[in-house]
């Protein structure tokens, strides 16, 4: 039996009540109980008491929240796609028609500046909602076999971990890129690294498949190459992305080694960001 502080405080408890109700990981189910709660079955029957039922509301939809991320960052991100999809009108003399703006979009710097959050969104499905092999939050058991975790509840990638890099560093930066051209171009300075290290295992490993591989091909590479050459400045873009995909694999690589505590870790990851910001 668990008592409700240890059951809303221990991060490896979240993370099993999260594979048990979130990841579809039935095992993880057998022998998770708490004071007040009979344990588990297969059929996930539960009786709650009374004074444990807020408790539990708030834990389920925090633990919830730590894998169901990527779903409520694609539903934002509709309208933004459908801001840079819409056509524009203009009036031609009598007439009011609409005019396709695809053939001046290369070069447009503000289309470019809002597209930087939504091309980031759709890659974060891929990698952390399903990957187009149809796995559910795949990237985190790849990356932690890459970093030689085979037990993946030993690797420093946590879910806590991984909201705290794609909300910060993807969420807030992308967000600035809308109305900071200097944000936008070391935006894509780090979308240009980041596909790198898909593409490079990819190529290295087989040719082989990992999450965040397609989108960073018809997506990120493409991109980044048009963002730069319209928004300018790439030199020092790609420079930005460098820097701080060097603090966030440094950062991982120490945690590996057990010298980062998670917490620690997810506040790296802030840092990291008003490092892209402010390069």
């Amino acid at each position: 039996m668990y008592s409700v502080n240890e059951f809303v405080f221990s991060s490896q408890l979240g993370r099993k009540w999260m594979r048990c109700n979130f990841l579809v990981n039935l095992n993880d189910c057998d022998g998770l109980s708490l004071d007040g709660l009979q344990p588990f079955t297969r059929a996930r029957k539960t009786k709650v008491t009374n004074n444990l039922k807020n408790t539990l509301l708030v834990s389920i939809t925090v633990m919830g929240f730590l894998s169901d991320w990527p779903f409520i960052g694609l539903l934002a991100g509709i309208p933004l796609i459908y801001e840079l999809l819409k056509p524009t009108s203009s009036s031609l003399g009598a007439d009011t028609r609409v005019q396709p703006r695809w053939s001046s979009l290369l070069n447009d710097k503000g289309w470019w500046m809002r597209a930087a959050l939504p091309i980031y969104l759709l890659h974060q499905f891929e990698e952390h909602g399903y990957d187009f092999l149809g796995r559910r939050y795949a990237f985190r058991a790849y990356f932690c076999k890459n970093l030689g975790f085979e037990d993946i509840e030993a690797c420093p990638l946590t879910p806590l971990v991984i909201l705290f890099v794609n909300g910060s560093l993807v969420w807030i930066t992308g967000l600035a890129a809308r109305v900071n051209i200097q944000n936008a171009r070391s935006f894509y300075g780090f979308t240009l690294i980041n596909g790198l290290t898909h593409v490079l295992p990819a190529i290295f490993a087989g040719p082989r498949y990992n999450p965040g591989l397609v989108t960073t091909l018809i997506l990120f590479f493409p991109g980044a190459f048009f963002a730069l050459r319209a928004l300018g400045g790439a030199k020092r873009g790609i420079a930005a992305g460098v820097v701080c995909h060097i603090v966030l694999m440094g950062s991982m690589k120490l945690a590996a080694k057990g010298l980062i505590p998670e917490g620690a870790l997810c506040g790296v990851q802030v840092l990291d960001t008003l490092l892209l910001l402010a390069l």
